[in-house]
């Protein structure tokens, strides 16, 4: 099964206009980052990411969404051991996925994962913040 990553919700110091990403008006590759410092080592999420996911969460339901399945991964940056950064980005996967099925988000249609530290962005700096964050992801039909 293929997939194609939507969009990205970054557990990070780092930020991206909103307007650049949402809302999702087509399906092929969108990232946003919302602005995650309150975060840090925590799976929690933020008032502002909160904003930032109601309207992921609109972009979900809405016509040319309704029927699309995704793959809510969890990732976190190298610091700290592989089992503890695994466990982090299942629980961060987790919090997003409950936070969009609340939001009205058909939870058959999301499936979480933790990929740890195996997929940073910045390979050159493993313990950088942007290394920590949840993509989205579109299935293949």
């Amino acid at each position: 099964m293929g997939y194609s990553t939507l969009v990205q919700f970054a557990y990070a110091s780092d930020q991206i206009s909103p307007d650049s990403a949402l809302p999702i008006k087509s399906v092929p590759i969108r990232r946003f980052r919302s602005n995650q410092s309150r975060f840090g080592a925590s799976d929690q999420i933020s008032p502002d990411s909160a904003r930032d996911l109601k309207n992921l969460a609109k972009a979900l339901l809405s016509d040319k969404l309704a029927t699309e399945r995704f793959v809510v991964a969890g990732h976190t940056d190298a610091t700290g051991s592989a089992a503890y950064n695994q466990t982090l980005s299942e629980r961060r996967a987790a919090s997003v996925l409950r936070f969009l099925s609340a939001q009205g988000v058909d939870s058959q249609r999301l499936q979480s994962e933790g990929r740890g530290e195996r997929e940073l962005l910045y390979r050159q700096n493993p313990a950088a913040p942007k290394n920590r964050r949840v993509e989205i992801i579109k299935l293949a039909r």
